[in-house]
């Protein structure tokens, strides 16, 4: 992705009936170290999630970002790569 687009990701976060999760996103350099917390999605319907990331502020590289869902102590992560050019 260029530098001058955004991100707009979206999904679908499942746990226990009723339950309802903590949900943060992190940007992480290639070696899973956390660079920076990336604002809260927006919870949707029907259990999703969407968020809008720019990209501006990041020189170019490889990068991950993590989205990770707590359900009262009950932790799941899933890691999305992306790759930034100048």
């Amino acid at each position: 992705f260029s530098r001058t687009e955004r991100l707009f990701l979206r999904f679908q976060v499942y746990g226990p009936a009723g339950a309802t999760a903590a949900v943060t996103m992190q940007l992480l350099n290639q070696q899973g170290t956390v660079m920076a917390a990336l604002p809260s999605p927006t919870a949707t319907t029907n259990n999703g999630y969407e968020a809008d990331v720019g990209l501006g502020p990041l020189p170019a590289g490889s990068y991950l970002i993590e989205i990770a869902a707590d359900f009262g102590g009950e932790k799941t992560r899933a890691l999305v790569a992306i790759r930034v050019t100048g």
